[in-house]
Parts: C-alpha cells; structure tokens; sequence
C-alpha cells in the first residue's frame, strides 16, 4: 500500500485507504485497548471495524458468512500456523477463544425511580406527536451544515422538535396531568422559552425518556442549554432507538446532540449515540453498549480525554470493545462538516473531469471519422 503515512498524537496513523484503493491519507488505524480497528473518512462512508474487519473488506469477503476463509488469510498475512483439519471441517486457531466478558453486576432498582421514569416516558410520548421542526430552528441547523432533510435526513431520524415560544404547547398534556405534576419533571413553558430547540433521549427500549432543549439566537439568556428536572438523563441517550434496529452496526459515542446530529448525517453506517456532556457512561448507558464496536468521539479537549478514558472503563465493564477516535481540530460537529464539505468538493471535481475527457474523447472521435 503506497502513499504518505501520518502519524497522529494519539498514537494512530493515517493511510490511504487499502479497501477502496484511495492515495490520500484518509483511513485512521489506532490501536484500542484489546485489538487494532480501522475506520475509513473518506469513499467507504465511515466503514471500518476491527483487524479482521479489514482483512475480509480488502479481500472482498464477508466476515460473517465466510469466517474460516478471513481467518486463514488473517494467519497468511501473520505467519501464523492454524492447526491441521479433517476433511470437510473447519479449520481453528491455536489460540485460545477469548473469554466471554464477565456479567455486570444488577443495578439496584428504586421504585420511584423507576415510576418517575414511566410518567416522564408516557408524558413525552404524549408530546411529541404534537411537536413539529420549524420556526428558528430551520436556519439554525441549516447554518451548521444539519439542515433537515436531505439524503439522510438526521433530524428526522433523531427526533428533533421545536417548541414554539408563543404557543402552549403543555395544552394536549394537561388532558392527563395537573400543572403540578408536570411542573415536578421541569416541563414549563417559563422553562423552556429560551431553548426551544429540544432533543430527545432515549432509554434501552427506544423510548424518549428525556429530553434537553437549546437556545438558537443571541439573547440576554446566558445559559444555552436546559433539560428536565431529575436525574432520568443516566437512563437515556441520544440516538439509542437505532441500536436494537441495527445490532450489527459500529457505534459512535459522542459528547452532545448536536455531535451525534452530526454523526447520524455524515456518518449513516454507524448508529451515533449520544450522552450529556463529556463524563462517565452510567450503568443503564453502558448496558445498552453492552457487546457492540464503540469508537468514542468527544472533543480532543482535556474534559473530552478524561471523558473518553472513564467510558472506556464502563464499556469494558459491559464487554463492550472502545476505542478512541480523536477528531482533527477540538469540535466533533465543525470536524465532521468540514469532512463532508471535502468529499463533496471530491466528487464534483471528479465528475467534472470524467465529464470533461468524455467530451475529449467524443472530440477525438469526430476528428479520427472526418480525416484530415
């Protein structure tokens, strides 16, 4: 594989990428805590995975179905010898298996816990059918390259609302809860007039169990963001309604809503998740990862690095596999914009110059036909 080679702070290099034969050095190759993954940010739209992962994309296997076949090309390229096989078996490496991951320990159940979450669960349910994405919202989003709609559609697909400020969007709530009650989880108007852009979060069964509101202009209100009252925040993420729909899929840990946005846009083959802020994974967070491929992408800041290395220790906990992905510049969202901004400046120079030596050779044809 020719072409230049980078090497990052991180420890990762950045090469061409061997699965669809690119020269510029787009492919990132870091080694995690228990194994080497790949991830392309270029033609591949975002794939990668793990040694074998890339091993079965260059060969153009499929990793699932033709396992023994990655497995012996995997030994081939390492000089590793695979114990001999019966005819017709299947071959096995003399390495021992992996030992499965040890089961987290149950978390203790608060009944009222446990029933502030059902009414806030059934309250936003409530809500967000009557909800739509207008107003300052539109101009919002479409200022940071996440306007709805599109290919991907990511707001869509997230769930983002607006609230209007001027409407009493509590009305179809106040059918089944006292003003009381509705007051006791943080949903007021007076609460959220100045973060009317809402994003919800969801819990391990896809329900939108919190959510969490921002400012979109320039006011007096100094404070950007909002969220219910409570503590149900631990048991939800952004994005997690996707990982039951698609359990094969690569996850990406992100700091915020407007990251995993991002993500869920411009990375459409993995399934972005999202919690608040740059902290530790609680115990309810980390089991919905339990399992899965988790790139962790907060931002490249101190709080971001402390942030990434405690939820590494969480999906750990869970068996689930991390690795640290680190951005170029210190915002996830700029970065990931700026990535498709150069893929699609890529493509239009491409077909313009595909475009152009058709042309040519149409030219020279009709120049070979006259004659002199």
């Amino acid at each position: 594989m020719g072409g230049p080679v980078l090497r990052e702070g991180d420890g990762s290099v950045r090469v061409p990428c061997p699965v669809h034969g690119g020269k510029d050095p787009n492919c990132k190759v870091f080694l995690g805590d228990d194994g080497i993954a790949f991830v392309c940010f270029s033609a591949c739209g975002g794939k990668g995975g793990d040694a074998l992962a890339l091993v079965a994309a260059v060969e153009g296997l499929d990793v699932r179905s033709q396992f023994p076949a990655v497995l012996e090309r995997a030994a081939e390229l390492l000089n590793v010898d695979l114990e001999p096989r019966a005819p017709g078996s299947a071959r096995r490496a003399t390495t021992a298996p992996r030992p499965p991951p040890r089961p987290a320990p149950a978390p203790t159940v608060d009944p009222e816990a446990e029933r502030q979450h059902e009414q806030r669960c059934a309250m936003l349910a409530a809500l967000w059918p009557t909800l739509e994405l207008r107003g300052d919202a539109l101009p919002y989003l479409a200022e940071r390259g996440l306007a709805p709609g599109g290919r991907y559609d990511a707001a869509t697909r997230l769930g983002v609302r607006w609230l209007p400020p001027g409407e009493d969007w509590l009305a179809p709530l106040r059918a089944r809860w006292t003003d009381a009650e509705l007051e006791a989880v943080g949903l007021t108007r007076a609460r959220w007039a100045h973060h009317p852009l809402v994003f919800p979060l969801y819990d391990s069964r896809g329900r939108i169990g919190w959510m969490q509101g921002r400012t979109v202009a320039q006011t007096t209100h100094d404070k950007r963001w909002t969220a219910l009252k409570g503590d149900g925040a631990s048991r939800c993420l952004f994005g997690a309604h996707e990982l039951a729909a698609r359990p094969d899929a690569r996850v990406w840990l992100l700091e915020g809503p407007t990251d995993t946005l991002a993500a869920t846009a411009y990375r459409p083959a993995v399934v972005a998740v999202g919690r608040q802020g740059a902290g530790r994974l609680s115990p309810a967070q980390a089991a919905m990862l339990r399992g899965r491929h988790v790139f962790v992408a907060f931002d490249p800041d101190p709080a971001g690095n402390e942030g990434a290395r405690a939820c590494g220790l969480a999906l750990q906990a869970v068996g689930a596999r991390g690795f640290r992905l680190r951005p170029d510049g210190k915002d996830v969202a700029e970065w990931l914009v700026n990535l498709a901004r150069e893929r699609q400046r890529t493509e239009e120079e491409r077909r313009r110059s595909d475009a152009e030596r058709r042309l040519n050779g149409r030219r020279k044809k009709r120049r070979e036909s006259t004659g002199p």
